[in-house]
């Protein structure tokens, strides 16, 4: 008979893909009910920083829900902090999943769904894209031809994000002795983030490369490593101002003004809305309609939502976390942020909450393969 702990892991699995079906609340409810069962029978105890955290926490919200309500309260809770409920979830219920199997059934699966989307099952059939009447300019094709798959994201950004987390998770285990990736997952993980076709997505993949191959421990590798962003940048950059239709022209310098010049404008209207509300609370909002949610810059988002009181709640308790077991992965996903959430997503807030577990004392349980 499943003990708990092994039906807990085994509901992972189910929960990451959840998004596929066009859902991701059940998963929030089934992890706390989890939660609940398994404080009684596993009788965990938390530390006094995590009680004290918690009973601040829930004191922020319940003012927040006495500013917007409970609807949208419950929804920001939900979006900006469902990673800590998964981090309790693995926490209380010592659920543990083998992030190389998960990566490879997820690279399966946005392979499949790249062929299906691009032949015979257009997106408006799938669940996991955005409705075609409110999101129009998010269901694109690249260079006229090839739809880009979304899976459990709901946005190739994050599921690209999605993906990398996973693989930075694996590499730390491998700097630390365990391991886990072999050759054959290392070629499905790079074809997978090539068919996401995402910029931001592409980055971090480069950047794993980096941190991979010690590329930031010594002054010599550094240079070339810069030497060798600058050239390619430079050919991308020139490549752009041949066509403005391609992929490529997300790398022009025009683009890269009009970035830099939207998320000033993004921060001053922040700035103005919580000048006119809260700034320890967030904005003010009056009903469900016009959240901050799912916009291309995450952080401000949250900011702009629940004010400095979020932002320093998350950044107090990401700090209390980090170690050398999973710091690379708190930095990736929170640099994440500065685009599209991916620990904002449900099955980004899954992984994020699992790496977070990850300590000294917990390390050789995570990783001993006995599930």
């Amino acid at each position: 008979m499943l003990t708990l702990t092994e039906i807990s892991s085994i509901v992972v699995y189910f929960l990451f893909f959840l998004p596929y079906l066009g859902m991701a609340f059940p998963a929030y409810i089934i992890a706390l009910l989890l939660i609940i069962i398994a404080i009684p029978i596993l009788r965990i105890k938390l530390k006094i920083f995590d009680l004290f955290f918690l009973g601040l926490f829930f004191l922020f919200f319940f003012l927040k829900i006495g500013q917007v309500g409970i609807g949208t309260g419950e929804v920001f809770l939900r979006y900006f902090f469902g990673w800590l409920l998964f981090y309790y979830y693995f926490r209380l219920t010592k659920a543990k999943i083998h992030v190389d199997r998960l990566l490879k059934i997820y690279c399966f699966c946005v392979i499949i769904e790249a062929i299906l989307i691009n032949t015979i099952l257009p997106p408006v059939y799938w669940k996991n894209f955005p409705d075609l009447e409110i999101a129009t300019t998010h269901v694109s094709a690249f260079f006229g031809f090839f739809q880009r798959p979304y899976s459990v994201g709901g946005n190739a950004s994050v599921a690209s994000t999605i993906l990398c987390l996973m693989l930075f998770y694996i590499e730390n285990l491998r700097k630390k002795g365990v391991q886990l990736i072999t050759r054959g997952l290392e070629v499905l993980s790079g074809i997978t983030i090539i068919l996401f076709a995402s910029g931001v997505g592409m980055c971090i993949y480069l950047i794993y490369w980096a941190y991979k191959k010690d590329l930031f421990l010594k002054r010599r590798n550094i240079i070339l490593l810069v030497s060798f962003i600058v050239v390619v940048l430079g050919f991308a950059i020139y490549a752009s101002t041949l066509s403005t239709s391609n992929i490529l022209s997300k790398l022009s310098v025009t683009y890269f003004e009009f970035l830099w010049q939207f998320k000033a404008i993004q921060i001053e209207e922040t700035v103005y809305a919580l000048k006119h509300s809260s700034f320890w609370l967030g904005f003010d909002y009056h009903d469900n309609s016009g959240l901050l949610l799912w916009n291309d810059f995450a952080l401000r988002d949250l900011f702009h939502s629940l004010g400095i009181g979020g932002v320093l709640f998350m950044l107090v308790f990401l700090l209390d976390k980090i170690n050398k077991y999973n710091w690379i992965i708190i930095i990736v996903g929170v640099l994440g942020l500065l685009h599209y959430g991916g620990i904002f997503s449900m099955s980004g807030q899954l992984i994020f909450g699992y790496a977070l577990v990850l300590n000294s004392k917990t390390f050789s349980y995570y990783t001993k393969d006995d599930l």
